[in-house]
C-alpha cells in the first residue's frame, strides 16, 4: 500500500511539474508573441518586396523592369481612407479628383485616365463596382505604372490598379471598429475570420460595414452598405478552392460641381462659397447597388509553379437623377440648369486559367506563364433629359420642378473579349532578369441604339508586346528598362458617333521607360523612373462635320517620377514620392499641338510620416501626418481656365493597448479652401473636401 501511495505521489508529483512547466511555457510563448505583436505595431512600415500585379504572379519587386509602388495594409490603417480615391492618391504619379461625396471614382495614372480596376489579378470591364465607397474588404492595392495590356488586356496606357482583397485564414480572429466624426460622420464595420473544421481546411470570412454621413455641401449626405463573405477549402494536395461574394450599396443625392464663373473667374475669392449645391434637394438620390461572385481554384507547386483558374459574375444597377449647370447668365449670378437621369444595368462574365511553370532551355531555367481569358460584358442605358428653373448662386432659393423630360439616348452595348498571353522571365545569374512577353486579344462590339432604331458592329484584333531587363549592378541597386503597349476602347455612344455610324476602333498606346531601384540601403526603398507614353487613335472632331468624330488624335505623356519609403531609425517610417508629368495632345484636328491635357498636374507630391513607441507595460501610442501638394491644372481640354495650386495637411494620432485602440485623423487639418479638378469639358469645378475630424475606437486583436 505505502508504495501504491508512493507511486501515486511521484505520479502526480510529475504531473505537477508537467503543468507547471507547460504553463511556464505556455506564459513565455505567450509572452513572446505579445512583444512580437507590440514590435510589428512599432516598427511595421510601408514598403513591400514582392508583387503580384508585375508579371502576373508574386514576384520581388526589385526584379521587375517598370514602376509599381505598394500601399500597404499598414498605410491603409494610417491614412483612414473613406475610399478607393484616398487609397490611390497616397501614391506619386496618380491621382484621383473626386471629392467624397462623389459617388464613383476617377483616376488618372501618368496624366491618362484609368477606367478599369483589377480586382485580385482578374481584370473588370464593369469596375465601378470596386471603385465605390466600400473599402472595407480591401488588403492592400498595387500600382502599375505605365501600360499592363501584355497580361491583363484591354487597359489605359497610364497604368493598371490590382486591388487586392482579404482573404479566409486558418486562424480565428475577430475585428470590429466605430467611427464618428463630424458632418455627423457615423460608420462601423467588422471582419471576421477563422475555421470552420476544426483541421483548418474549410475556413470562412465574414468582412460588413455601414456609413452615414452628410457633408460641407448643403444638402449632400452619403449612405452606404458592403458585405463581403468568402469561404476556402484546401484539399490535402494543397489545392485552393475559394468562393468570393461582394454586395454594395449606396444612396445619396447626386453632386455634380460648382460654375466656374465667381468660382475661378471674375472674383478674386472663392465666390460662391464651396458648399453650394446648384441641384435641388427634390430631383431624388442615385441609387448603385452591385453584386460580385468569384469562384477560383488554385494549385501551387514548388518555387513559382502553380496553375490558377477563375470565374466572375457581376451585376449592377445605377439610377442617378441630378441638376447640373450649364451656362452662367450675364449678370454673373443667374445659373441656367437642366435635368438628367442615368437609368443604367451591366452584367459581366469573366473566366480565364493561368498557368506559371519554370521549365528548362538549355542553361537557363526560365519562368514561363500562360493565360487565356473570355470577358462578355452587357451595357443597357436610358439617359433623360428635363427642364429646371434657374438659381441664383449668391442667394439660392430652391424648389423648383422639374420640367417634362424626354429619352435622349437609350443603348444597348455588348462587350466580348477573348485573349490570351505567354510571357518568360529570364534569370542570368543572380544579377539579371529579362522579361519578354505579348498577348493577343479579339474584340467584338455590338451596339443597338434604342431612340434612333439602329445598330452597328465591329470587331478587332490587338497584339500587346512587352519587353523588359533589370540588372542589379549592386547589392539593391537595380537600373532597369522596358517597353510595353496596350490598348483601350474608345467609346461610340450618344453625340460620340462616326460620319458612317461604325463603331470606333481601341485607342492604343506604347510606352518606354528607364530607372532604377534602390533596396535595403539603410532602411530606403526607392524608385525613380523616367517614361515616354504615346497615345493614338484618340477621337477627334471630323474636319468636314464637327458633330461627328474620327479617331486621328494622338496624346502623348512624358515625365519622372520619384517614389520611396524610409525607415531611418526604430519606430519612425517616412514615404514620399515626387512626380513631373508633362501631358499633352500632338496632333488633333481641333487643337493645337502641345496643348496640355485636362486634370493633369504638372507637378505633384506627397509625404506621409509615422512614429510610434511603447509607453509603459503595454500601451503603444503614435502620431502620423501627410502633406499633399499638387501644381495647377487646366480644367478642360484646350480650356485656358486654371485651377490654381494646393496643398493639403493631414494629421493623426493613436493609442493602443493590446487589442483596444483608440484613433484620431484630420483630413484637410488647415481647413484649406481648393479645387480638386475641372468637369464637364470645363464647364464645372469641383471642390476638394473640408476639415474632417475622425475618431476611431478599435477592437483588433
Amino acid at each position: 500500500m505505502e508504495s501504491v501511495r508512493k507511486e501515486a505521489s511521484l505520479v502526480t508529483s510529475i504531473i505537477a511539474a508537467s503543468l507547471v512547466a507547460g504553463a511556464a511555457q505556455a506564459q513565455q510563448a505567450q509572452e513572446v508573441e505579445e512583444i512580437l505583436i507590440v514590435e510589428e505595431r512599432i516598427n511595421s512600415g510601408y514598403s513591400e518586396i514582392e508583387s503580384n500585379v508585375g508579371f502576373g504572379f508574386p514576384a520581388e519587386l526589385r526584379r521587375i523592369p517598370q514602376s509599381i509602388q505598394v500601399v500597404n495594409s499598414r498605410l491603409i490603417d494610417d491614412i483612414k481612407p473613406l475610399s478607393l480615391s484616398d487609397i490611390v492618391r497616397s501614391t506619386g504619379g496618380a491621382s484621383a479628383g473626386r471629392n467624397s461625396v462623389e459617388p464613383f471614382s476617377s483616376f488618372k495614372v501618368r496624366g491618362f485616365r484609368v477606367g478599369q480596376t483589377i480586382v485580385d489579378g482578374i481584370r473588370n470591364t464593369n469596375s465601378l463596382n470596386i471603385q465605390a465607397e466600400g473599402i472595407a474588404n480591401i488588403e492592400r492595392v498595387e500600382i502599375l505604372r505605365g501600360p499592363g495590356g501584355a497580361v491583363y488586356g484591354l487597359s489605359s496606357p497610364g497604368g493598371v490598379i490590382n486591388v487586392v482583397t482579404r482573404k479566409p485564414q486558418s486562424t480565428p480572429r475577430y475585428e470590429a471598429s466605430v467611427t464618428v466624426g463630424n458632418f455627423d460622420h457615423r460608420q462601423i464595420d467588422a471582419d471576421l475570420t477563422g475555421p470552420v473544421t476544426e483541421d483548418g481546411a474549410l475556413r470562412y470570412r465574414l468582412i460588413g460595414g455601414y456609413e452615414e454621413r452628410d457633408s460641407f455641401i448643403d444638402f449632400i449626405g452619403v449612405e452606404r452598405f458592403q458585405i463581403s463573405p468568402s469561404l476556402e477549402w484546401e484539399h490535402s494536395s494543397g489545392a485552393v478552392f475559394r468562393y468570393q461574394g461582394d454586395y454594395r450599396d449606396r444612396e445619396g443625392l447626386r453632386y455634380i460641381s460648382l460654375p466656374v464663373p465667381g468660382s475661378l473667374t471674375g472674383a478674386d475669392v472663392i465666390d460662391p462659397p464651396l458648399s453650394l449645391f446648384t441641384g435641388e434637394p427634390a430631383q431624388g438620390d442615385t441609387l448603385s447597388e452591385s453584386l460580385m461572385h468569384t469562384l477560383s481554384f488554385e494549385k501551387a507547386g514548388d518555387g513559382p509553379n502553380m496553375v490558377h483558374a477563375y470565374a466572375r459574375f457581376t451585376t449592377s444597377d445605377y439610377d442617378q437623377p441630378s441638376v447640373a449647370p450649364a451656362n452662367m447668365e450675364e449678370d454673373g449670378r443667374t445659373l441656367n440648369r437642366r435635368y438628367n437621369r442615368f437609368v443604367e444595368d451591366q452584367e459581366e462574365t469573366i473566366v480565364g486559367i493561368q498557368i506559371v511553370r519554370e521549365v528548362e532551355i538549355g542553361n537557363l531555367t526560365p519562368t514561363i506563364s500562360a493565360g487565356l481569358d473570355y470577358a462578355d460584358w452587357t451595357y443597357d442605358s436610358v439617359f433623360n433629359r428635363g427642364s429646371v428653373a434657374p438659381i441664383d448662386v449668391l442667394t439660392p432659393v430652391y424648389g423648383a420642378t422639374i420640367g417634362s423630360t424626354f429619352v435622349l439616348a437609350s443603348s444597348i452595348d455588348q462587350f466580348r473579349q477573348l485573349g490570351g498571353y505567354v510571357q518568360g522571365v529570364f534569370e542570368f545569374g543572380e544579377d539579371v532578369t529579362m522579361l519578354v512577353g505579348t498577348r493577343w486579344d479579339r474584340l467584338e462590339n455590338d451596339t443597338e441604339s434604342v431612340r434612333r432604331n439602329r445598330s452597328a458592329s465591329t470587331t478587332d484584333t490587338e497584339f500587346s508586346p512587352r519587353l523588359g531587363l533589370s540588372w542589379e549592378v549592386s547589392p539593391g541597386f537595380v537600373p532597369y528598362a522596358s517597353y510595353s503597349e496596350t490598348f483601350e476602347a474608345n467609346p461610340s455612344f450618344g453625340s460620340i458617333r462616326s460620319p458612317s455610324g461604325a463603331l470606333f476602333g481601341p485607342q492604343e498606346g506604347q510606352q518606354w521607360e528607364v530607372g532604377a531601384k534602390f533596396d535595403g540601403i539603410d532602411g530606403l526603398t526607392s524608385t525613380i523612373a523616367y517614361f515616354n507614353i504615346e497615345l493614338s487613335n484618340v477621337l477627334t472632331a471630323d474636319p468636314s462635320d464637327p458633330a461627328f468624330r474620327i479617331p486621328t488624335g494622338e496624346q502623348r505623356s512624358r515625365g519622372f517620377e520619384w517614389s520611396n519609403t524610409w525607415q531611418p531609425v526604430d519606430n519612425f517610417t517616412l514615404m514620399g514620392n515626387y512626380a513631373y508629368t508633362d501631358a499633352e495632345v500632338t496632333q488633333d484636328t481641333n487643337l493645337p499641338a502641345g496643348t496640355p491635357l485636362e486634370n493633369v498636374p504638372e507637378h505633384s507630391m506627397r509625404l506621409w510620416a509615422r512614429y510610434a513607441r511603447e509607453f509603459g507595460e503595454g500601451w503603444i501610442g503614435g502620431v502620423t501626418g501627410g502633406w499633399t501638394n499638387n501644381s495647377s491644372v487646366f480644367i478642360g481640354l484646350g480650356n485656358p481656365i486654371e485651377i490654381p495650386r494646393f496643398d493639403v495637411w493631414e494629421a493623426g494620432a493613436f493609442l493602443q493597448r493590446g487589442p483596444l485602440s483608440f484613433e484620431l485623423k484630420i483630413d484637410n487639418a488647415t481647413d484649406e479652401e481648393y479645387f480638386l479638378r475641372g468637369a464637364f469639358g470645363g464647364n464645372g469645378v469641383v471642390p476638394g473636401d473640408a476639415r474632417r475630424v475622425l475618431v476611431t475606437m478599435a477592437w483588433r486583436p
